[in-house]
């Protein structure tokens, strides 16, 4: 899977390096620092993306796996109980011997019919006998693929708890190189996609890649998740109605009903800015975070287009036209 990322910082203004008016070395030293920054946030954002998304589908693969094993274990039960009821009948009943079916034969044709019977029986307890090797084959098989996952699973855990705390650490140098740059958005209306937008959704630093469609438990990826610090602020991406809300899979979630009709949705924030009511594009509404299902992941917020309140579109063109 290749991840595109863009990411972009506000350039320095004149006076925001030091007292007085910089030198050309110190604003291309700056520059340079920035670029290398945001080079290792892109390249690390890209790397948290792929192993998550390969965390999502074992996650997803273990789930049916269970399952399956389920399922598996009640079929053999089934089996072994109808073979330990079979031999108890034997044991305490039947005389299958050829010798009894012969003995207690009145004619030929009896022999036959018992023979017959006997044979059937033998026939339909062998089918019974494969039938629970063969479930007690598949399930251990089973069983040997589920620990194989597990294993895997806890792997890319490690990694992206590594990946998670490295990011964090490039974030928090990223916010202290940019502490004396010019923190407003730039807005600027801009039609992409069909699609009226002002401004991007988070203050920077920040980074994010084309993650539109990419695995979830249960369902596919509907949005763009942005990465930044816990408590970078996130600003109104046009001017409309916010509605604040909370829920179990998105957090603190807010719904940006644009004045054009399209629709934004802005989820796992770690607090608001707002209440419910008009805010203008580039207004601070909110905050980056981890609420939700995201509880416990890199800090992001997860943002959805929704033409004219429609069904979501990718919303990576539409960030890439302003960010």
């Amino acid at each position: 899977m290749i991840v595109a990322i863009v990411v972009t910082f506000f350039l320095l203004t004149p006076f925001s390096i030091c007292q007085g008016s910089p030198s050309f070395n110190q604003v291309k030293n700056f520059k340079n620092e920035a670029d290398n920054l945001q080079t290792k946030l892109n390249r690390i954002v890209g790397e948290y993306n792929f192993a998550y998304n390969e965390y999502v589908e074992i996650v997803c693969a273990e789930k049916k796996s269970e399952e399956k094993l389920k399922k598996l274990k009640k079929e053999l039960r089934t089996r072994e109980e109808a073979l330990n009821l079979r031999l108890k009948a034997i044991y305490m009943h039947e005389k299958l011997s050829f010798l009894h079916v012969l003995m207690d034969s009145t004619d030929f044709n009896d022999f036959l019919s018992r023979f017959y019977v006997c044979e059937k029986i033998s026939a339909r307890d062998a089918k019974v006998i494969n039938e629970a090797k063969r479930l007690r084959i598949e399930f251990q098989k089973e069983n040997r693929d589920m620990e194989v996952k597990r294993i895997h699973q806890r792997a890319l855990l490690d990694r992206l708890s590594k990946k998670q705390k490295e990011m964090e650490g490039k974030f928090e140098k990223a916010k202290t190189l940019l502490s004396g740059v010019e923190k407003s958005p730039q807005v600027k209306s801009r039609i992409i996609k069909g699609v009226r937008i002002k401004c991007f959704p988070v203050a920077n630093p920040y980074a994010y890649g084309n993650s539109w469609l990419a695995p979830r438990k249960g369902h596919r990826h509907q949005g763009c998740d942005v990465f930044a610090a816990k408590g970078t602020p996130c600003y109104a991406c046009v001017s409309g109605r916010a509605r604040i809300s909370h829920s179990h899979n998105g957090g603190k979630s807010i719904y940006l009903n644009g004045d054009d009709g399209d629709v934004f949705y802005y989820m796992h924030l770690n607090g608001f800015a707002v209440t419910d009511g008009h805010v203008e594009a580039g207004q601070v509404i909110g905050y980056v975070g981890d609420t939700g299902n995201a509880r416990g992941g890199a800090c992001h917020l997860h943002f959805e287009v929704h033409p004219k309140g429609g069904k979501a579109v990718n919303p990576y063109p539409v960030l890439r036209g302003v960010g």
